[in-house]
């Protein structure tokens, strides 16, 4: 007997596994019915079920004349404590199990009451002998007591689960302001950086405006000033070769061209670098080792090792137009 589908269907797989016929119920009601109707070996009964639980069907168990000898066992997962197992053999009952037993185990007490049952003679009654009034109180106070010790039980179960369960909402609220913290931060942390890059954007305009202006400035001041210098000189009489150079440099004060040969090759030495401005800026190899007071031979060298570094030396690359796309 027992109200949970599974573990019945579990409880007589079992069963007949080894042999034995199975009658199964699912409360204390049908189980008497049918046992009164057809007396079994043996009942294997658990406690809580509807209707009549298995206290009280072992209660009418015993009080009924046909019944009371047949071996009565307790098999149960909610009744554990010692005051329900006391309180069950004081019913009369032969055994009283705690779920879960090993099969070989069980069945091995199954066949144990079996077998004791059938050596013993049938005694007149299980249950003590008193007055009727008297048996039915004691029975009832007993009842009860097991009733409110696992109602306490129960309530103690519940509590612990409650307190688990505020704790765990505590700590779920902890967690969630923690949260809502880290959001806030991070919604902070984003508009920080969104005025750091307005105020960068700003910044690097400003700059580029500066840049420009400056650019401007230098090249107004070489139209304005340097540049009337510059014809003067010319007038004068002054080296043109110099004059040259002099008004190259001046013109590529805000070039990028010197940034752009030594990032595009760091093997060139500075005199090669020197030699490319020169070569940028229009001179001869003549002009440029009369002015840096060496031989043409020297410039050539120099001409042809520029040339490999900057991998055109195979190529039919003219250097002073290469140089100036620079």
């Amino acid at each position: 007997m027992d109200d949970n589908e599974q573990n019945l269907c579990l409880l007589q797989v079992v069963l007949e596994g080894n042999g034995y016929q199975v009658v199964a119920v699912a409360n204390g009601v049908e189980a008497l019915a049918n046992a009164r109707q057809n007396p079994p070996d043996l009942i294997i009964s658990d406690i809580l079920m509807p209707a009549m639980d298995g206290f009280s069907l072992c209660r009418e168990w015993k009080k009924d004349e046909r019944l009371r000898s047949i071996p009565f066992i307790f098999y149960t997962a909610t009744y554990t404590d010692e005051r329900d197992r006391e309180f069950a053999l004081s019913l009369g009952a032969e055994r009283f199990l705690v779920k879960p037993v090993e099969t070989k185990a069980f069945m091995r007490t199954i066949l144990e009451v079996i077998q004791q049952a059938q050596r013993l003679p049938v005694a007149p009654t299980c249950v003590p002998i008193e007055a009727p009034q008297q048996e039915e109180v004691g029975y009832l106070k007993q009842y009860n007591e097991v009733l409110i010790h696992k109602l306490e039980a129960k309530m103690e179960q519940l509590e612990q689960v409650n307190r688990e369960l505020e704790r765990d909402i505590t700590e779920r609220k902890k967690v969630e302001a923690e949260l809502k913290k880290s959001e806030q931060e991070l919604r902070e942390d984003k508009l920080l950086l969104e005025q750091k890059n307005l105020a960068l954007a700003e910044l690097l305009e400003h700059m580029e405006r500066t840049k420009n202006k400056t650019k401007e400035d230098i090249a107004i001041n070489m139209e304005e000033f340097i540049t009337p210098i510059l014809k003067k000189l010319k007038i004068k009489g002054a080296s043109p070769k110099y004059i040259k150079v002099l008004e190259h440099h001046l013109k590529e004060l805000t070039s990028s061209f010197g940034r752009k040969i030594t990032q595009r090759s760091t093997r060139l030495s500075s005199r090669e670098i020197e030699i490319c401005d020169m070569i940028k800026g229009g001179l001869s190899s003549k002009e440029i080792s009369e002015l840096l007071n060496v031989s043409y031979q020297t410039i050539d060298k120099h001409r042809r090792n520029i040339r490999k570094k900057l991998a055109i030396a195979k190529k039919k690359v003219n250097l002073t137009s290469f140089l100036q796309k620079l």
